[in-house]
């Protein structure tokens, strides 16, 4: 059965970047098992044209295209600040849903865990090193994985992956922006004793692994060894150092 997305309770927001093929997948496939009103699209790709043929193909689609670009993190506080139910419904551009779920139920279990700062319900399966840093839960018969902080130096803290968040969490730390990338964002949280939750199984699948969209607001990701080993140390020094971005 849908569930039902009540737009006083939860605002649908999606970020996205000119990949209007993966879009409309995601789009009909969330309306497939979500009954929902509109979703607010981000679209950052500055393609108005194309932007304003997906709203007509979609209905349900609010699409608002960034001009200029504002890459994801920029676009995302531009967004946000225009919602005011207390939660979000967050979507990427590049996910097939393959189930419903109560969503109702996923916030009763943010309420009994201040420390939870996002739940994931469509996730990456993480390399396996990683699962001894959580433990699994179950809450109102849902079945959770929650991270230890100390699971990896910058992950498990917050994701953008889809999933249902407090607006008031990104309305006490935010912008998002002045973190510049999601592990930085992530990493902050840790600080604050904050983690994540994954919804196991989650409800979508991955679609969008061969056709990466590039902001030029973010660094470049690391190709070489010598690159990774660079991005490596410099995940933990923050860690050594206890400063953090923002």
């Amino acid at each position: 059965m849908k569930y039902k997305i009540d737009p006083n309770k939860f605002a649908t927001v999606l970020t996205s970047c000119g990949r209007f093929d993966l879009l409309g997948e995601t789009v009909a496939s969330f309306q497939r098992y979500f009954d929902v009103e509109r979703v607010l699209i981000a679209e950052d790709s500055e393609d108005s044209a194309s932007a304003a043929a997906f709203a007509r193909a979609f209905p349900v689609a609010d699409v608002r295209v960034n001009l200029p670009k504002l890459g994801q993190m920029r676009s995302i506080d531009a967004h946000y600040a225009s919602l005011s139910a207390p939660y979000v419904v967050h979507l990427e551009d590049d996910w097939g849903f393959t189930r419903s779920l109560d969503l109702d139920r996923v916030t009763a279990f943010l309420e009994a865990r201040p420390d939870i700062s996002v739940v994931c319900i469509a996730h990456r399966i993480y390399d396996p090193r990683f699962e001894k840093g959580a433990r699994r839960e179950s809450h109102g018969g849902i079945d959770y994985l929650v991270w230890d902080t100390d699971a990896h130096p910058k992950w498990f803290s917050y994701s953008f992956n889809p999933s249902v968040a407090r607006l008031s969490l990104w309305r006490e730390v935010g912008p998002f922006a002045k973190f510049v990338t999601e592990e930085n964002l992530s990493q902050f949280l840790k600080e604050r004793g904050m983690r994540i939750a994954m919804v196991v199984p989650g409800i979508a699948d991955h679609i969008g692994d061969d056709r990466h969209a590039h902001d030029p607001f973010q660094p470049k990701r690391a190709k070489t060894f010598l690159q990774r080993m660079k991005r490596s140390i410099a995940k933990r020094l923050p860690l050594l150092t206890g400063k953090h971005p923002g």
